[in-house]
């Protein structure tokens, strides 16, 4: 869910179930307490610096500068997909290491039945049943692609319909790898429960003295965004496999 236009800090409302109970005919109800009982959204500062040659400037075209700002914008999107699943220094804390339930097990090559395990620690938290995806890097993929489901069957653990579980499978080269790239952990959860909160559109400023010299003009992006899991409970995790 995005969140637009912010000011100051926003709490967030975690989604859980009320749990509602029986009583004698005149006897008094609980009360049951609607809050902001989930994290909080607080701004914080990516940016970047583009120096674009003066050159390109006095000759650009019209296809040039959507190229620029294409490039610009994808890198832009980089920075907040890779927040939102590893987390980065000084910005979101990420899926890693928000996740509510994480899966136990020595390192090792996924199994199905760690893959299973991470649907029933969603199932036992109560937490959702909509909206759920796994997700990965791409070498993990490739290795449940890869992997039979059991010795006899010929299955494997991701078919030809790039489905694992009975549920889509995303893998992105956004997702970072642990422990110097030998844990590559699997994510499966409720990404409606993920909230992006934006405090500004994109600003730009433009410096055409710093650099002049050298015939270049900076160009300084600012973006105030966070993102957090309203639930984290919605969300499993297991971060030591290996391929």
């Amino acid at each position: 869910k995005v969140y637009s236009g912010l000011v100051g800090d926003v709490d967030l409302i975690s989604g859980e179930s009320f749990a509602f109970d029986y009583a004698t005919e005149n006897g008094t109800a609980t009360d049951k307490t609607a809050g902001f009982d989930g994290p909080t959204l607080s701004p914080k500062r990516l940016t970047g610096v583009v120096k674009i040659s003066n050159r390109l400037l006095a000759q650009t075209s019209p296809q040039a500068e959507s190229n620029i700002y294409a490039l610009i914008g994808q890198g832009i999107n980089a920075a907040m997909v890779r927040a939102a699943i590893s987390g980065s220094t000084n910005g979101p804390e990420g899926l890693y290491d928000s996740a509510g339930n994480v899966q136990a097990g020595t390192a090792g090559a996924p199994t199905w039945d760690d893959v299973v395990g991470l649907e029933t620690l969603i199932k036992s938290s109560n937490a959702t049943k909509d909206n759920l995806y796994y997700l990965s890097d791409p070498a993990l993929m490739g290795k449940l692609k890869t992997t039979k489901k059991d010795a006899g069957s010929g299955i494997y653990l991701v078919g030809e319909n790039g489905m694992l579980n009975g549920k889509k499978y995303l893998d992105t080269t956004l997702a970072g790898t642990l422990d110097a790239g030998a844990s590559h952990p699997l994510i499966y959860g409720d990404f409606s429960q993920m909230a992006i909160g934006f405090w500004s559109g994109v600003q730009m400023t433009v410096d055409p003295y710093t650099l002049a010299a050298e015939g270049y003009t900076r160009v300084i992006f600012n973006i105030y965004n966070d993102v957090q899991l309203a639930n984290p409970k919605a969300f499993a995790i297991r971060k030591n496999f290996t391929v």
